[in-house]
């Protein structure tokens, strides 16, 4: 019988670029994630400030549209938390290092 051989140079680099792109696959999933859900607590958060701040309840409505239309979480992100930046300096740092606090715990 003839047996057909393996190049095993190209199975290691087809491995290697295998293993690359499904660490890269988790970085951006979990960033993704991370996003999604700081994006969420700051528009709850922004409830407190919608009724009396203008800024802001546009803010909430442009980072909410953003969020579930075009699906951009950082953009939805970047949105939301300019405007609380406004009114409450340093509550995106607080969110964002109680989000890395845990962040082992959600990391898959």
């Amino acid at each position: 019988m003839e047996q057909t051989k393996v190049n095993i140079e190209s199975v290691n680099r087809i491995l290697e670029i295998a293993s690359s792109d499904m660490d890269l696959l988790e970085t951006e999933t979990y960033n993704i994630v991370q996003n999604a859900t700081l994006t969420e607590q700051l528009l709850q958060y922004s409830n407190r400030y919608r009724s009396f701040d203008d800024r802001i309840q546009e803010a909430f409505h442009e980072a909410l549209n953003i969020f579930e239309t075009a699906y951009d979480y950082q953009a939805s992100f970047e949105k939301i938390s300019q405007a609380l930046e406004l009114a409450e300096p340093g509550v995106t740092d607080r969110f964002v290092t109680s989000y890395e606090k845990t962040r082992e715990m959600i990391r898959f």
